[in-house]
Parts: C-alpha cells; structure tokens; sequence
C-alpha cells in the first residue's frame, strides 16, 4: 500500500491539510457535479458507478464502470492531487495499474504536461474535480474531521472543559461557536456567488435532506432539477431517485431518512411553496435584531434563560416551517436545516445581527454525545441554560 499524500491549503483561520483519502471519499460520495463531466482530453464523462474501495495495495478503486463519449468502459479508478503524481508514484511502471481506466486528480494539469500511461504504454483519461466541487475544499475537511474525531476526542474535550470554572467553560464554546458560524457564512457566501438566492436555497434544501450519508446524489438532484421545474413539472420521488443511480445509500437508515421519503417531502414543499427562498428571504428579514448586546460574551451570556421568549423563537420558527416550508418537513431535520442553512445563508447574503438567533436556536440533529458532553460539563443545566444550537456548534468546532 502506498503512502497516502497529503497537501496543506490556506483556510479561514489558518493552514488545513486534506488528505488524499479525503479526495477519495468525495468520489466515492459522489460529493462533485457530474452533470457534463468531460475528461482532460474533452471526451463526454459519465459515471455509471465509482468502483469499490480499496484500501489495499493497488488502484483506489476497483472495477469502475463509466461510460466514455458513450461507450462503456470498465476498469479501475486511481486518485491523486495532481496528475504528476502518477509518475511520481511510479504507477506508470507497476502492472497493477494496468486496469486503470480513469486518473482523477484535484488540480488541473500543467500547461504542456503529458498524459498518464500505464506500463504497458496506454494511455489513460483523466478528469479534473476542483471545478466540480459542490463546496470548498475546507469545508469537506472540517466536515469529515468532525465525524473523525466526535467519539475518540470526548473524553479529552470533557477533561478540558472541566478544568476550567463554568462561566469559562460557556464563554470557552460561545468563542467556539462564533467561529462555526463564521465558517458556515463564508462557505455559504461562496455558494451564494455561484448559485445565485434561489439555487443556493434549493441546493441547500436538498443536501440537508439528504442528511451525510446522501448529501451527494441529493445534490445531483437539485442540479438536475430546478426549483422551478420540480414545482411546475412534478416529477415523481422515484423519478428523481432513478435519475441519479447507484449512488444512493438506503442501508442503516431509519425509514423517515430514506431517500424516497425526503425527497417526497420536498416535491410537496416546492408544490406548496414554489417560492420559497422569496419566502424566507422576506420572514427573516423581518426579525428585530439584539444590538450591541451580541458583541459582548458575559451580556450575551445572560441572554440565555430569556432570549427564546424575548425574541418569541417558538414563533419563528412555526412561522418558518409553514410560512417558508408548507410544514412539509417535520421534527429536528427542519431545524438542523435552518440553522446549517437558511440562517448562514441570510447572513451571507447580507442581514446582519443573525448570530444571537442562531446561537439559541434549537439544536437539531445533533449526536447523542454532543449532548451528554454538555450535559456532562454542566454547560446546559436544562433551567437556566437550555440545549441549543450554539452550544452543540461550539462542541463541534472544539474537535477541529
């Protein structure tokens, strides 16, 4: 088994590294817009199924299939950061290699830069993913290092915090959480300078849906099918599914979490509200913000025990599931949704003063450890200081 290459990028708070695993994961997830792939060598790219992982020695990936300017190829799949790799790796040497049908790499290849061959002097497409990714790369990172580290990090996080007094420990994640929301606004600014309000809406809509695991076909779906045609035309669930196939993970879902389902949820949603992103533009718009209080730690603190009532979130939010959604998504994933998207991406697209609604916002599909370390550490104490949104994103940025 080879080495596994990583590269260092500039984030948002500092250098990142990403790993080529992670890359691998994103074409295993079919996390990147497939929809008029071409390869380097402009033929027509189509994915019929992304192969299967192989984690040992060899290609990434394992008996491919993909259709090429129409015609039908199977084989292997390997994957790098740039086409140079190939040769650095010496795979243009190694018999093994020989099966590969396709080289994905992030980067496009330099100006002048061969073409990849196997040892047997063939010659071997390549396609280029940095301009297909639904998000920056950085977010894909600080999503996958979340997933990472949430189980083996608490018992360090929950040391941590306990040394510190309470009020540090609470001002400790509201710190955290400020930069979570920084993140999730930039990330959502890029989306909305690519997508425009209502795409970045819909794609958006469609991605939480699909919650980790279908992220990526939902995705497919949303930029396969407009807003507007999926409100007008009407397509079938089944449909919508069919068009994105073999990509779907249906196993260890719980039945309100298959595909069909959410999907079925939001045609009714987009049937009902086919304005919708009009909708939640204007509601959010309409909110009183809470001034200077938000900027100071121990005042906003304060607000804790009272800012649900004060700013009559119960209300909001009602008014969010049926004036915006038509109530056609229920329970903790219409909260998960407003608060990882429609809330960052008001504030992206310019609404200030969003952050002390999104800090006490609702938590919504949190892990169960998230809210035993708050329970744990005495950060919520269900009186005074309840659950909430920001105190889990806080948590969360504290693994990174």
């Amino acid at each position: 088994m080879t080495e596994t290459e990583v590269a260092e990028f500039q984030g948002l708070y500092g250098p990142y590294t990403v790993s080529e695993i992670l890359l691998q994961k994103i074409w295993m997830r079919g996390l990147f817009q497939q929809d008029g792939l071409r390869t380097t060598d402009g033929r027509n790219l189509r994915i019929r199924h992304p192969g299967n992982w192989n984690r040992l020695g060899g290609p990434d990936f394992k008996e491919g299939r993909l259709l090429m300017d129409g015609d039908e190829i199977a084989g292997d799949v390997e994957i790098h950061f740039r086409q140079s790799d190939w040769r650095k790796h010496r795979h243009n040497e190694d018999p093994a290699y020989d099966n590969v049908a396709l080289h994905v790499v992030l980067f496009p290849p330099e100006p002048g830069e061969p073409a990849v061959e196997n040892s047997r002097r063939e010659e071997i497409a390549c396609v280029v993913l940095l301009d297909r990714l639904y998000h920056d790369l950085e977010e894909y990172a600080l999503d996958e290092a979340v997933a990472e580290r949430l189980e083996q990090e608490r018992g360090r996080l929950v040391e941590s915090l306990l040394e510190q007094s309470l009020s540090d420990r609470r001002e400790r994640l509201l710190r955290q959480a400020r930069k979570r929301w920084d993140q999730k606004v930039y990330f959502c600014k890029a989306r909305l300078d690519k997508l425009g309000w209502e795409n970045a809406c819909h794609h958006t809509a469609l991605e939480g849906l699909g919650y980790r695991p279908n992220r990526g076909p939902m995705l497919a779906v949303a930029a396969r099918y407009s807003l507007d045609s999926l409100a007008t035309e009407r397509p079938l669930a089944e449909t919508l599914v069919g068009a994105v196939p073999d990509t779907w993970v249906r196993e260890g879902l719980r039945p309100a979490n298959h595909p069909v389902v959410r999907l079925k949820q939001y045609l009714r949603w987009a049937k009902k509200r086919p304005a919708w992103p009009a909708r939640l533009a204007e509601e959010i718009t309409s909110w009183p913000r809470t001034g200077a209080v938000a900027e100071e730690s121990g005042a906003f603190l304060e607000l804790a025990s009272s800012f649900r009532r004060e700013f009559e979130l119960p209300r909001r939010h009602r008014r969010l599931e049926e004036y915006v959604a038509a109530g056609a998504v229920p329970g903790t994933r219409f909260i998960t949704l407003v608060c990882d998207g429609f809330l960052p991406l008001a504030a992206a697209r310019g609404e200030k003063g969003l952050f002390p609604y999104w800090f006490y916002w609702y938590p919504g599909d949190a892990p169960e450890v998230v809210r035993e370390i708050l329970k744990t550490t005495e950060i919520t104490d269900g009186r005074t200081v309840s659950q909430a949104n920001g105190w889990t994103q806080g948590v969360l940025y504290s693994l990174l």
